[in-house]
């Protein structure tokens, strides 16, 4: 017994000194001793060993496991000793060190266009300082508020924000004798409490008295820009025929002016020469050559004109928010109607 152990330990030694033994042929070896370790010890112990007819079984069965390892282990070797043997005569193989890696990445030059562009290290780098800048001085838009920007100035133990209570001002609650400040105290519902700002013009909340993680709140209008708001000042809309009064209709041939303050017009032709082209599907037709209005300004000062043409059409100012009157120049034998109108919503 002592001899076949002694013949196993040997041959597992000069396995283990083959170059390139893998984790995978250790663990076949260790397969092959326990599958035929029964055969080796029932082939030389046991009396029904020893009247077998083969009783080197065991051993010849090792020996040919063994030697289909040694071809595995040729055959994985043989790709490295292939690419070592056709170096170049001399040849060293230089592993790169950690630094050569490092270097290689941060002095990638990075392809903005062909042949040009800044380095990795620079691009990082720049971009680090934009955000470092506008963190410090910057701020954002409010998503669903935006007249409000959000400002990350002081960010409390640079902890990132995940969200804030938006501000939510009432626009349709807008007094004569409010500022920015008086407005957004009493109409915001988001439980933020407004100051007048540093630079003197504009309303501020601090993030902290929400228990949020950003500096503050600020409100991007002035007290100027919020009364003009609720004047009503750009273009007005059409509300729908309920959300609006309607004036006194006045004939209207070739040159006709309306004095009075107004929202819009609505227009009617109402006579046109029977030779004059239209086009259209009924009931909506435009006659060609109706004439031009323009609306008239509080300073007694014309818009740029606008072209008619629809029988019937609505007609808003483009350059204010209510009009102080309207001109109406009409071609030759075109006669119609127009009916001022003020939204009262």
């Amino acid at each position: 017994m002592a001899a076949v152990l002694a013949i196993v330990e040997r041959l597992l030694g000069i396995l283990l000194q083959v170059f390139g033994l893998t984790e995978l042929v250790r663990r076949q070896t260790q397969d092959a001793a326990q599958e035929h370790s029964a055969y080796l010890i029932e082939g030389i112990v046991t009396t029904a060993g020893l009247s077998i007819a083969n009783p080197t079984y065991g051993l010849a069965a090792l020996e040919t496991r063994l030697d289909s390892i040694d071809a595995a282990i040729a055959a994985l070797n043989a790709p490295v000793l292939g690419a070592i043997a056709a170096l170049p005569a001399g040849s060293a193989i230089v592993i790169p060190q950690p630094s050569d890696n490092a270097a290689g990445v941060w002095d990638h030059v990075m392809q903005e266009i062909p042949g040009s562009g800044p380095t990795a290290d620079k691009a990082l780098s720049d971009a680090w300082r934009l955000f470092n800048f506008f963190n410090l001085y910057g701020s954002v838009t409010s998503t669903a508020a935006p007249d409000f920007i959000v400002s990350f100035g002081n960010t409390q133990g640079w902890t990132w924000p995940t969200g804030y209570s938006q501000p939510m001002p009432d626009y349709t609650d807008i007094q004569p004798s409010d500022t920015v400040v008086s407005w957004l105290n009493r109409t915001d519902s988001s439980g933020h409490t407004w100051f007048l700002g540093a630079d003197g013009r504009h309303a501020e909340a601090y993030g902290d008295q929400t228990g949020e993680y950003f500096d503050r709140i600020i409100c991007s209008l002035s007290d100027v820009q919020l009364q003009a708001r609720a004047a009503g000042v750009g273009a007005p809309i059409w509300p729908g025929i309920a959300g609006v009064t309607l004036g006194t209709t006045v004939p209207a041939v070739k040159s006709t002016v309306l004095e009075l303050p107004m929202d819009g017009i609505i227009w009617l032709t109402t006579s046109y020469p029977p030779a004059r082209a239209r086009w259209g599907a009924a009931p909506y037709y435009s006659v060609y050559h109706t004439g031009r209005l323009a609306f008239i300004t509080d300073n007694g000062d014309l818009e740029p004109f606008q072209y008619m043409g629809w029988q019937n059409a609505i007609f808003v100012p483009q350059t204010m928010g209510r009009a102080a009157g309207v001109v109406v120049f009409l071609e030759g034998n075109i006669e119609g109607a127009i009916t001022p109108w003020d939204i009262s919503v």
